[in-house]
């Protein structure tokens, strides 16, 4: 079987669903198997895959996103004659007639559509749910967002699949003191830090971090700097501006992007890492950080604790007085903080790449197993 891969974003590499998508490929390599795999990006993929004979790579620049998903990718996947297409970003070309796969990582857009700007909101609501009536099947990172994908999209439970995302191997406990403090030097943090990585934006709860940070420290004595890791999104102003109004400014450490290969280091390196996030899709970062042997402070919604398992310290989202004594707790208790550890490096180890790839590969053969879907996805 020839198996096409929307790899637009792998090919740059930086961000969650990148990734993903690389972690994916990467595993689908390994597995003993006869398919192929076309990949259509445009711009070369990591050097890494350019020797595999199994990766075929279409490279086709087209100006803007839509123009290039929904104009240039059904010319290059005729020419490429696959006989599956996997849109792991959910979307697919829509005017496309291979049958297809797309992944759906979240429908915050629709959970929480204040926190959207109206373009990008826009595009998921007309793109989304297109694709999904498209699909043979669509692939889900957990059980919770497989339900809401059933619940709001409309889309038949026999039509869905859950697999799991995967932690890539690199993701490890670091004892090279000196590989530390290489990190910490580059993005100019103290020796001992709480960490937050991801987007800057409402959706991670992160005006309610920094509240409870500033708690933790007048209520509990906490003395951490906070480092709040990661891109801007959208609607951040606010959030950047409130640790001068708690008076807490000097306490918290912007280091904006952190390189992909800084990651393992960054989440090694860190005290705790705090992860308040009022939805998630799947929460990679809450792996990553586990795999790292980071004790980890999380939320108990959406897809958060069937990630974090019993292995991270689950608050409300909403109740900051609770986060401030996970931080507060998360710092000084040693025994706990051991247990953290532990627990976080077996609940970590359940998120192979290996079961990623295969789970996914056995998506697309009972996807090219199936006549074309006869529903109406609302």
């Amino acid at each position: 079987m020839r198996i096409g891969i929307n790899g637009y974003l792998a090919a740059r590499g930086a961000g969650g669903l990148a990734r993903h998508t690389l972690v994916l490929l990467d595993g689908l390599t390994r597995l003993d198997t006869e398919h192929r795999f076309v990949v259509f990006s445009d711009r070369p993929l990591p050097a890494r895959f350019a020797q595999d004979p199994r990766i075929e790579s279409r490279v086709f620049p087209l100006p803007r996103w839509t123009t290039w998903e929904q104009v240039g990718l059904p010319l290059a996947l005729r020419r490429a004659q696959v006989d599956l297409f996997f849109g792991p970003y959910m979307g697919l070309p829509l005017l496309s007639s291979v049958p297809a796969v797309v992944m759906v990582h979240d429908l915050a857009w629709r959970r929480f559509p204040e926190t959207y700007p109206r373009k990008k909101r826009g595009y998921y609501q007309l793109f989304v749910g297109a694709s999904v009536r498209k699909a043979r099947r669509v692939l889900c990172p957990s059980y919770s967002t497989g339900a809401e994908v059933h619940e709001l999209l409309g889309v038949p439970r026999e039509r869905i699949d859950v697999v799991h995302n995967a932690v890539a191997p690199r993701f490890r406990p670091l004892s090279d003191s000196a590989a530390l403090a290489a990190v910490r030097e580059r993005y100019q943090l103290p020796s001992r830090y709480l960490l937050y990585l991801g987007t800057i934006e409402p959706r991670k709860n992160l005006e309610r971090l920094l509240r409870a940070y500033a708690l933790a420290r007048q209520a509990h004595g906490v003395d951490v700097p906070l480092v709040l890791a990661g891109p801007l999104g959208w609607l951040y102003d606010q959030i950047l501006a409130l640790p001068a109004e708690l008076g807490i400014a000097e306490h918290v450490i912007r280091p904006g992007f952190i390189d992909d290969a800084d990651l393992p280091g960054l989440y090694a390196a860190a005290e705790l890492f705090v992860y308040p996030s009022l939805y998630e899709g799947f929460g990679l970062p809450v792996v990553e950080a586990m795999a790292c042997g980071t004790p980890v402070v999380t939320t108990s919604t959406s897809s958060l604790p069937e990630v974090a398992g019993e292995a991270a310290i689950v608050v409300d989202p909403l109740d900051m007085l609770a986060l401030a004594q996970a931080i507060a707790d998360g710092l000084r208790d040693e025994a706990r903080r051991a247990r953290l550890r532990t627990a976080g490096l077996a609940q970590a180890a359940r998120f192979s790449q290996e079961q990623q790839a295969r789970g996914t590969l056995a998506c697309f053969e009972r996807a090219l197993a199936m006549e074309a879907p006869a529903v109406v996805a609302r």
